[in-house]
């Protein structure tokens, strides 16, 4: 049924497969020391749900959609969709590590000496740029889907049409990111 729209974009296999891959941990996370709270599982499980769901709907507005609108709307929903591993990995944080925490510090303060000793304490311009550059996290993804279709439709089609290149590497960077921000 869903099938007959086109094939699944590269990028739509790497939203689904992570928010899965996500899911799963949740429950095999159990086995390895301080179990999420079941609910907590079942939350990140459901948000799973939701890029399967989304893009089965989205490749089904082929039938009733012109093409060039179905693919400006694929477009678009990976980066809507960015949001739910966000979320997914929020609900694995159940307090500080203190542990990792103290490890981070102790490589700051031997990278960057003077920049620890002040970091949280004084407004730097170094530490403004960190905050700035931490900021931009956040709109990675749709400034790069921008910035791809200000390139033209010569670099949309074979970057886009499949779901390769450019727009991939700029997904399973974020993604990438996403989980280690969540540990």
């Amino acid at each position: 049924m869903f099938l007959e729209s086109g094939r699944m974009r590269t990028s739509e296999w790497i939203q689904i497969g992570f928010a899965i891959v996500l899911a799963a941990a949740a429950w095999i996370q159990p086995f390895f020391g301080h179990p999420l709270p079941v609910r907590r599982r079942w939350n990140i499980t459901l948000l799973a749900v939701v890029p399967v769901v989304a893009v089965m709907l989205a490749r089904a507005t082929a039938r009733f959609l012109p093409p060039l609108y179905v693919s400006t709307l694929r477009d678009w929903l990976t980066v809507a969709l960015f949001l739910v591993p966000y979320w997914q990995t929020g609900q694995f944080f159940q307090g500080p590590n203190h542990v990792l925490e103290q490890r981070l510090l102790t490589f700051d303060r031997w990278l960057m000496p003077q920049t620890a000793r002040t970091s949280g304490t004084a407004r730097t311009g170094f530490g403004l740029v960190l905050e700035v550059a931490y900021l931009f996290c956040y709109p990675l993804v749709p400034l790069g889907l921008l910035a791809l279709y200000a390139a033209g439709s010569a670099v949309m089609s074979p970057i886009l049409a499949g779901g390769s290149g450019r727009h991939v590497y700029l997904l399973c960077d974020d993604s990438v990111c996403a989980g280690l921000s969540a540990a």
